[in-house]
């Protein structure tokens, strides 16, 4: 499991696309560890996140009402082997 605790978050207050390399490494080093497939989750209101997910190839998979932190969470899938031969948008 790889996590980065409010760290996209933290990114996002200036230093845009930071976020987006900083998940494309992560994901292209899960692929050379024999890592298929990569669940993401942030708060469906953390915009940066979400866009940085997007940009990595997440998918949106479902979303689910967190009752202890009062947030609607959302789940993205993104299969790391696919960043060999994807561009990342900025």
């Amino acid at each position: 499991m790889v996590g980065t605790s409010g760290l996209v978050s933290d990114l996002r207050r200036g230093a845009e696309g930071y976020a987006t390399e900083i998940l494309r490494q992560t994901l292209i080093k899960a692929g050379e560890l024999g890592i298929n497939d990569v669940l993401v989750t942030c708060d469906k209101g953390n915009s940066g996140s979400v866009k940085a997910i997007v940009r990595n190839g997440g998918a949106l998979s479902g979303e689910e009402y967190m009752e202890e932190h009062a947030t609607v969470v959302q789940r993205y899938w993104i299969r790391p082997n696919h960043l060999r031969h994807f561009a990342v948008r900025s």
